[in-house]
């Protein structure tokens, strides 16, 4: 069982997150059918977790729902590792477009985490945690603004919803100096928001000070490649001067993508729209449109047709078609 374990984090530290999956599920055999008393409750809820994060990363996300469900079962209520298995329902609810449970689950965790007091736990863990579930709540809401089609109202107030949760996540992160890659996060996310309100220069800022953080801290490859994501799209819509830049970033996020993640991928589908995007801008509808088909082929495959990403994408190449045929037309 151990060495199975240690298997499954190489290879999920080198991105091999099927290989991983396949590693650990072999473990939890072994697990089931060990003596009832070899294997404690928080060995049998870590390892449940990992199996949902490995899920959650290869977008099977009501695999993802059912481990860390299985997970919170084995931590006693009102802990914080109860607390945490909340937060990881919350974002996996989230990634599947299940708000209300999200949010749900996330204000759960808060809860735990705001009135906690057993000895041994620092204030500045408590309140990193809390400023991770508020940073959460922001994504819930920006997800919220991003699925309002017909109430731009309210789409602009989920928004600022999402802006104003980031910001307290972020207070917190550095008053309690939290670790750069938390910083990071807080500020990308914060230049997500400005980006969604149309603040595209303050957009730029933040995500370029997400991006500074992480390559000077040598992070995350792949949340490089989100940084380079979202940086481009910022400059995209600052004007025709911006554009060679942003192709060059668009760029970077695709080959960090395709390398680690491979062409079937869900966030290797995000850069692509990217390109697309910068295609429609520059003039080149017919390879916007090539571009977006692959967008589509692969969220159908890992998301499914009805997914709202894989709907949108669908819709923004029949709005690309109609100005081609207006164009031809012309």
């Amino acid at each position: 069982w151990n060495n199975l374990r240690t298997m499954a984090q190489f290879c999920s530290q080198n991105y091999q997150y099927q290989s991983a999956l396949d590693i650990n599920l072999q473990a939890l055999e072994v697990q089931k059918g060990a003596a009832e008393d070899v294997f404690d409750s928080a060995c049998k809820s870590d390892l449940y977790t990992e199996i949902g994060e490995l899920y959650q990363r290869l977008a099977k996300y009501k695999d993802a729902i059912k481990q860390f469900e299985l997970a919170a079962g084995y931590q006693k209520d009102n802990t914080i590792e109860k607390a945490e298995c909340y937060r990881k329902l919350g974002e996996v609810y989230r990634k599947a477009s299940e708000y209300d449970l999200a949010l749900e689950y996330d204000n759960a965790a808060i809860n735990i985490f705001q009135n906690y007091s057993e000895p041994g736990m620092e204030d500045r863990e408590l309140f990193l945690k809390i400023a991770e579930a508020k940073n959460a709540i922001g994504v819930v809401h920006l997800n919220l603004g991003d699925a309002t089609k017909e109430d731009p109202k309210r789409k602009e107030e989920e928004y600022k919803q999402a802006k104003k949760f980031y910001e307290e996540a972020l207070a917190l992160r550095l008053k309690y100096k939290a670790e750069p890659n938390e910083l990071a996060y807080s500020h990308h996310n914060i230049g997500t928001a400005f980006h969604r309100l149309k603040d595209y220069k303050n957009a730029a800022k933040k995500h370029r000070e997400a991006l500074e953080l992480r390559e000077n801290c040598k992070l995350k490859k792949t949340d490089i490649a989100a940084s380079y994501a979202q940086l481009g799209n910022d400059n995209l819509e600052l004007g025709e001067d911006y554009y060679e830049e942003a192709k060059r970033l668009i760029d970077c996020s695709l080959d960090i993508r395709k390398e680690l993640l491979g062409e079937n991928h869900p966030d290797y589908a995000w850069s692509l729209f990217s390109l697309s995007q910068w295609y429609e801008k520059t003039g080149d509808i017919e390879k916007a449109i090539e571009t977006l088909n692959v967008v589509i082929s692969i969220r159908e495959n890992v998301l499914g047709p009805e997914h709202k990403y894989t709907q949108g994408a669908i819709q923004k190449r029949e709005e690309l078609r109609g100005k081609a045929k207006e164009i031809k037309q012309e």
